[in-house]
């Protein structure tokens, strides 16, 4: 007959195997809970990355549809004006399609627009004789009109701008 020594002895093999093999589970589980949890915390800083970046780049835009709509209604006349500068706020605009939705896009494409229609009647006027009254008179009202308009979508901006660029952690109602 067997003892209870034999018998354990038996089973300890098969039993210590078993106590290991669980062992070994928990800490594969553990590391395997302690990775997932490293690799989300390193996917939710890469988005937030993505989205910093994504607002640097939407906000240099905003910027440059600002200083171009502060800049062009105030020139004169178009050899003051400096045409390296308009040429790189319309670049700066026309990367907007890399940032922004249609609607912005839209938006930006209207301002270039409108700054070429100001820059046109500035050249107008500059090749019409002023004793031409009339004509010049419906220029300067061309020209009033743009200013009017370009001044009109400076001031829109912001809200044209707003849910591309807001925080929505700090703009939201909690």
């Amino acid at each position: 007959m067997h003892s209870t020594y034999d018998i354990l002895k038996d089973f300890a093999g098969p039993v210590a195997a078993i106590i290991g093999a669980f062992a070994a589970s928990i800490v594969a589980l553990s590391l395997g809970r302690s990775q997932w949890r490293i690799a989300a915390s390193q996917r939710d800083i890469a988005l937030d990355k993505l989205k910093f970046d994504l607002f640097q780049h939407r906000y240099e835009v905003y910027q440059g549809a600002k200083e171009i709509l502060e800049y062009v209604p105030f020139i004169d006349e178009n050899q003051k004006s400096d045409s390296a500068r308009v040429r790189a706020f319309y670049v700066k605009l026309d990367e907007a399609r890399f940032y922004f939705p249609p609607a912005i896009c839209s938006v930006l494409s209207d301002i270039q627009n409108r700054c070429e229609l100001f820059f046109l009647h500035l050249s107008m006027r500059a090749n019409t004789n002023i004793d031409n009254t009339e004509y010049w008179t419906k220029l300067a009202e061309m020209l009033a009109r743009d200013q009017s308009m370009i001044q009109a979508t400076y001031a829109s901006l912001p809200s044209t701008f707003e849910s591309a660029l807001a925080f929505k952690q700090l703009t939201t109602a909690s």
